[in-house]
């Protein structure tokens, strides 16, 4: 009869045992599911952050360089402009320069030509009073 009380006993200490490694384990799986489950959230949200920041870096470089480039493209066709613009109007004011220059040679030359004239006539008059 005493084996019975003394089996109950290690039965229930059994019991006990395997209730505590039960709910050790139940435990330990549940910290070990809440872990993974923060690892996983945390990697998943800085993996976003991550990609968001190159995004937007990547973005922001493009929109960089095209601003950059266009202002580029701009001052050098404004430059080119510029220049050509100088040229044509220094080419315009010394084509007009030569040109008011050769109508004065011109001008000069047919007033020597008319005081030629003059002279000759004075001097075919004189030659013929004498």
């Amino acid at each position: 009869m005493q084996f019975f009380p003394l089996a109950k006993r290690q039965a229930f200490a059994f019991a006990q045992t395997f209730r505590r490694a039960f709910a050790f384990a139940l435990a330990f799986w549940q910290a070990f599911a809440l872990a993974k489950t923060q690892a996983f959230a945390l990697a998943k949200t800085q993996a976003f952050a991550l990609a968001e920041t190159r995004a937007f870096a990547l973005a922001k470089t493009h929109t960089f360089a095209l601003a950059f480039w266009r202002a580029f493209t701009l001052a050098k066709t404004q430059a080119f402009a510029l220049a050509f613009w100088q040229a044509f109007a220094l080419a315009k004011t010394q084509a007009f320069a030569l040109a008011k220059t050769r109508a004065f040679a011109f001008a000069l030359a047919k007033t020597q030509a008319f005081a030629f004239a003059i002279a000759k006539t004075r001097a075919f008059a004189l030659a013929k009073t004498q």
